[in-house]
């Protein structure tokens, strides 16, 4: 029809039955159904029945008008539940057929199937879906088990065994070695390096307890065999440790060990009866053991009469009390060495003064004599002395000599005695200076004499510089004197440091001395060599050594006959020394 509503042409079309039929037999119908292919009027063009077609067909004459009605209003699809002829349920449906441009008429498919064979069909589907997935679900099941086995359970049981392990104190395996990725891998990591510390931490620690143990013995062996007594508390107010000495000390009739856990009181009441005030001393001992006090060099008297020096030590580590130590040692032998010590030494002290009073008057008495000698002597020589014969005016000569060595003499003998008794000043020394005044001052009195001077490397000394340029002085004069017979005197003046000490040197290639007769070398008035070449009164080195004894050090001497002598002598080491 046109637009006018006008029928313009027919189109009929054929249908192949034969072909619908092959299409509806693939489909492998349930018993009791049937296929049809209606229009939209409802008029059947094909129907395809299985069975016998009054089974087919439905009773609700309702139903199939509305069904009838749907696909004239051109519903796509639906579904439908009615009786069947036979009385049981079916279950009908339509699909429309989409045609092309949606064009008319329509065509439907209606399929009518018991009711009983849906349901089994559909269980069927469920079954095979439900079993599907329970099948699914074991397959996943088993695969977490094995994924999680193996990244979760595995690696959680080898962080457990290590534990364990590590709880135990024995070395354990690198649990990070069987877990590698992911974050439990990182907790591995993090707890090997626990471990590792852990491990560490626990090494040191036997090892300070070692060395603790170890200075714990040494200490009891050390207080064990100590002389002095001791005892420890601790803050608690008992014995910690005491030893063999203290029980001897106070006469105890118990051991180290016996005292150790008892009170200080207990303790206390024990040695209270070795004190000559035990009630005064045993209350402030209590005192001074419970404040922590600290009493040092505390000397006391005790009932038999002995004196002993007495030490309350408190204990401190870190801020931390923890006891405190009481020493006591017997010092009665060495109060009584000290008191004739002092008797000695006063009673010394008074010879010394007798002596040095004794000595500046025979010297002082000695010099108008020798003065009245020596000058009598010489008047007579100048007034007679023409008249003398050669042995005479020899007589008269030596006369002189005497009298002016006897001079001499008596000057060093003041001078020796004055050492004692004068006062010194120590400060940092330039020896080279000192030695370049003496040796201009010896080659201004000897300026005939051909005389070489080598100075060494020479540290500072320190002391007092007045008398240790004596000391040059005495030495570099030795030196000079019994070189006189060489052609030239070689003199060798230097010095090192020898731990605490500094050692000076003068060396001279001299007529030397003979080492057996050592012990007399640095004696008052003792000569070594009697040859008049060779003046001297024998004080010069005694002056050298007292005066390097009285700045805290050493003199000693080396020499061969024909061969030099070296002189040594040494001072106290000043760290702010200097080598030139």
């Amino acid at each position: 029809k046109n637009s006018a509503n006008k029928l313009i042409a027919v189109i009929v079309v054929a249908l192949d039955l034969d072909y619908l039929q092959n299409i509806f037999d693939k489909f492998n119908l349930a018993p009791g159904s049937s296929f049809s292919l209606l229009d939209q009027r409802g008029i059947i063009l094909y129907r395809n029945i299985k069975d016998d077609l009054s089974k087919t067909l439905i009773r609700n004459r309702d139903i199939q008008e509305d069904l009838f009605s749907k696909m004239r209003d051109g519903s796509d699809e639906g579904t439908f539940e009615a009786i069947g002829n036979d009385g049981k349920p079916r279950l009908l449906a339509y699909k429309k057929i989409s045609l092309p441009k949606e064009s008319k008429p329509y065509l439907y498919i209606r399929s009518s199937i018991p009711l009983a064979s849906a349901t089994s069909h559909a269980y069927a589907v469920i079954f095979k879906s439900l079993t599907a997935f329970m099948l699914l679900f074991l397959v996943g099941l088993f695969l977490a088990w094995l994924i999680g086995n193996r990244m979760i359970v595995n690696p959680i049981m080898a962080l457990k065994t290590a534990s364990g392990k590590l709880a135990a104190g024995t070395s354990i395996v690198n649990v990070s070695y069987d877990v590698k990725g992911g974050e439990l891998g990182e907790l591995a990591r993090t707890f090997d390096g626990m471990a590792e510390a852990l491990v560490q931490r626990e090494t040191d620690r036997n090892a300070a307890e070692e060395a603790l143990q170890t200075a714990l013995q040494r200490l009891r062996t050390f207080v064990a065999n100590m002389h002095s007594s001791l005892l420890l508390v601790g803050d608690e107010g008992r014995v910690i440790l005491a030893n063999q000495a203290f029980c001897d000390y106070f006469e105890l009739q118990e051991t180290p060990a016996d005292l150790v856990g008892t009170t200080t009181n207990e303790m206390i009441d024990k040695v209270r009866n070795a004190y000559l005030h035990p009630g005064e001393e045993i209350t402030r001992i209590r005192e001074i053991l419970r404040r922590g006090e600290a009493v040092i060099g505390e000397e006391i008297t005790m009932h038999d009469g002995r004196t002993c020096l007495r030490d309350f030590i408190p204990i401190y580590a870190d801020g931390k009390s923890y006891g405190r130590l009481w020493h006591q040692v017997d010092i009665t032998e060495r109060k009584r060495a000290e008191d004739v010590l002092k008797e000695r030494t006063a009673q010394l002290e008074a010879a010394n003064k007798e002596l040095e009073s004794f000595s500046y008057t025979v010297s002082h008495d000695l010099r108008a004599p020798l003065r009245a000698i020596d000058g009598y002597a010489r008047i007579i020589l100048k007034k007679q002395g023409d008249k003398f014969d050669e042995d005479t005016l020899r007589q008269f000569n030596d006369i002189r000599s005497n009298s002016q060595m006897m001079g001499k003499l008596i000057d060093d003998l003041l001078a020796f005695s004055r050492l004692s008794r004068k006062d010194m000043s120590k400060s940092q020394l330039n020896m080279v200076d000192l030695i370049g005044e003496e040796w201009k001052r010896l080659n201004d009195i000897n300026p005939d004499r051909k005389m070489n001077l080598i100075v060494n490397n020479t540290p500072f000394g320190y002391g007092d510089a007045a008398l240790i340029k004596r000391v040059y002085h005495n030495l570099l004069s030795n030196a000079v004197k019994f070189t006189k017979l060489r052609d030239e005197a070689i003199i060798e003046v230097g010095g090192y440091n020898d731990g605490n000490e500094d050692v000076f040197y003068v060396k001279d290639n001299g007529i030397g001395f003979d080492m057996k007769y050592y012990d007399k070398l640095f004696g008052v008035f003792q000569r070594l060599h009697n040859n008049p070449d060779f003046e001297g009164t024998g004080v010069g080195l005694a002056t050298v050594q007292r005066i390097v004894h009285r700045q805290g050090g050493r003199v000693w001497a080396e020499g061969k006959v024909n061969e030099g002598a070296t002189f040594y002598f040494t001072l106290p080491h000043n760290a702010d020394r200097l080598i030139l």
